[in-house]
């Protein structure tokens, strides 16, 4: 909800595939669809060390700075890119703290839970411990699915829903080998020139 902060930062981690980044993106969607007056920044963390070495280079850190100030929504995805690069955290702290001191909602996500990542200042951690950190599991069979018939209709593929079950039934770890499983029987099916059936 726009403008609390009682689940700030939000941090979000779960292993890959899971996703993390879909969820990331729907949250910013969100905010920008239900309140169009909010300022929202997705950006990724390889970005946002990027950024900052140019910034850095370029002596602009005053303007690198300065994007983050009139935030409402800051959503930063795979945290755990910045482990071992002390600037790079030191720089990402001062943000996520004046953020947090104006009440401005943080969203972070990571492959993993944050104590699990080596080369993480503990200023950091704390910081991503104080608010809700919350763990993304696997889908189930059922969403599984769902999932793979929403992108059979997308991609108007003919295959029954025995077939999709099966997938479901067979791939349960993340939603990329799901969706690869589904790219493979299709192109086996129109290399040999099947029916793609059980």
């Amino acid at each position: 909800k726009p403008g609390t902060s009682t689940y700030n930062p939000l941090f979000i981690c779960s292993g890959a595939g899971l996703g993390k980044t879909h969820l990331l993106n729907a949250i910013g969607h969100f905010v920008i669809s239900n309140h169009p007056e909010k300022k929202v920044l997705y950006i990724s963390t390889e970005v946002f060390v990027n950024e900052l070495i140019d910034a850095t280079k370029n002596n602009k850190k005053k303007q690198f700075r300065k994007q983050f100030q009139d935030l409402d929504f800051f959503l930063l995805d795979d945290i755990h890119l910045i482990a071992g690069q002390e600037i790079a955290q030191d720089e990402l702290y001062h943000t996520l703290s004046a953020l947090f001191k104006d009440g401005k909602q943080i969203v972070i996500t990571c492959d993993r839970n944050i104590r699990e990542v080596t080369g993480m200042k503990e200023r950091l951690v704390s910081m991503f411990d104080s608010g809700l950190p919350t763990e993304m599991q696997p889908a189930d069979v059922k969403t599984r699915h769902s999932i793979l018939k929403l992108k059979a209709k997308a991609r108007r593929i003919d295959v029954g829903d025995d077939v999709l079950q099966f997938i479901a039934d067979m791939y349960k770890s993340n939603i990329r080998m799901l969706e690869g499983a589904l790219k493979t029987l299709v192109a086996y099916s129109e290399l040999m020139k099947v029916p793609m059936t059980l």
